[in-house]
């Protein structure tokens, strides 16, 4: 999912903004959390940002205008809060955000997309864990495709749009997903999960998608670079509209993952991991589909970073009723230019094929590619300024999303915004385990 509006601002909150990942030396500007390694911490924070934005749409003829959403002005505010607790076996972090985008063209199309989630980890005894997740999105647009998440920035990337909203089509997803990890020895570990996953359309009752889905995984660390894994996962894929359509898809997780520092330069590291994919109507025979992942990542001296990645994947997305195999490349440059000046160029290409049989009604080619360049500037440790370009294209097979039939769509993005991070509670000590 993703495209058009600036929901840009709505996934700003729970994935960037509260990413506890490597800040990099000046953890703390433009609202990235400071690293709190072998810290026990409490933590709750407001982000809030609002932006102007302006979109340039290059549609095709497939759809008669004003049945999509084309170029103009949006207007952007979004806010959002985080509470996360966290010590040598306990983890839980509450967030929730809203955004409120306002099209300022034709028709003053608007609407609130709110995204709520939960996650939690309990270390329930010395060799045990216990995991649990729920999460909601409400937005009242339907986006083709989500953008893949190539990369981790150590900055706050805020998106300039939602690259592959179509149209206004409320719909709201669900989730929620348990398990366990059991840490039996000291270099293997056993894990299980069950999930569920939905999606409905507001004004389309008919447009439902669930995926009901297990997975199990056992790893043994065999070096510091390699891990042999085994796993199993099995998901039933159900479309109410084409129960016909409904698909199982199994996967074979069977292999190594391997990361380590290169011997040339040991700021530059590579992970690859694989796992092959199994998907079939009931009654019809098996497909098979090999997916993986390749990431190569490098820091030039203490404040750059630059990574390019390669990705191959199997998915099924709400709005489609059959699967999507693509291939994407990915390469994205962050740096800062002095302690208040920040640096993003990240860009993305895929091609892949659409359904099952390529050749048949529904089946076919798509592309998709984008590109954002932002800077951003730290008026304060917890104020900051952005500007942004962005760039977003996608071509589908006729007839693909039973949602919106736009089969082609290029767009630029250009925003201006500014960004606050609150932190109303901070409590940290030196993690300590109680037993």
């Amino acid at each position: 999912m993703n495209l058009r509006l600036s929901i840009a601002v709505v996934l700003l909150l729970p994935s960037a903004a509260f990413a506890q990942g490597n800040p990099g030396p000046f953890g703390g500007l433009f609202g990235r959390a400071p690293e709190r390694i072998g810290k026990a911490y409490r933590v709750f924070e407001i982000r809030t940002s609002s932006s102007a934005q302006y979109e340039q749409a290059v549609l095709d003829d497939s759809l008669p205008r004003g049945s999509v959403l084309e170029s103009g002005a949006i207007a952007s505010l979004n806010v959002g809060g985080m509470f996360e607790e966290r010590s040598t076996r306990f983890h839980l972090r509450l967030q929730s955000s809203g955004t409120y985008q306002q099209y300022l063209h034709a028709g003053s199309v608007g609407g609130t997309t709110v995204q709520t989630g939960a996650t939690i980890n309990a270390r329930v005894a010395t060799r045990l864990s216990l995991d649990g997740s729920v999460n909601h999105l409400y937005t009242p647009f339907f986006q083709f495709h989500r953008r893949y998440p190539t990369f981790n920035v150590a900055g706050v990337l805020v998106e300039p749009s939602s690259p592959y909203v179509a149209t206004v089509v409320a719909n709201n997803s669900y989730e929620a997903i348990g398990g366990f990890t059991s840490y039996y020895s000291k270099h293997s570990t056993l894990s299980a999960s069950f999930s569920r996953r939905e999606t409905r359309f507001t004004q389309l009752r008919d447009e439902r998608m669930s995926i009901n889905g297990m997975r199990s995984l056992w790893t043994r660390q065999l070096n510091r670079d390699f891990r042999f894994k085994l796993g199993y996962g099995r998901e039933r894929v159900h479309h109410s509209s084409t129960p016909a359509d409904s698909f199982l898809h199994e996967v074979i997780d069977l292999g190594v993952d391997f990361e380590r520092p290169l011997s040339l330069s040991r700021s530059t590291t590579l992970a690859f991991t694989t796992e092959t994919s199994m998907f079939r109507r009931p009654g019809e025979d098996r497909h098979y589909r090999l997916n993986g992942r390749v990431l190569l990542n490098s820091r030039l001296r203490r404040t750059w970073q630059v990574s390019l990645s390669a990705t191959r994947l199997t998915e099924f997305m709400p709005g489609f009723v059959e699967p999507l195999f693509s291939d994407n490349v990915g390469a994205s440059v962050t740096g800062l230019f002095s302690r208040r000046v920040e640096a993003i160029f990240t860009g993305t290409a895929g091609r892949g094929v659409f359904g099952i049989d390529a050749a048949g009604p529904r089946g076919g080619h798509f592309m998709l590619a984008n590109g954002t360049t932002q800077l951003n500037v730290a008026v304060t440790r917890r104020l900051g300024l952005f500007v942004q370009h962005g760039f977003h294209f996608f071509e589908l097979p006729p007839g693909a999303s039973t949602i919106a039939p736009l089969d082609r769509l290029t767009r630029h993005t250009y925003v201006v915004g500014i960004t606050a991070w609150i932190p109303l509670l901070t409590q940290e000590r030196d993690a300590r385990d109680s037993r």
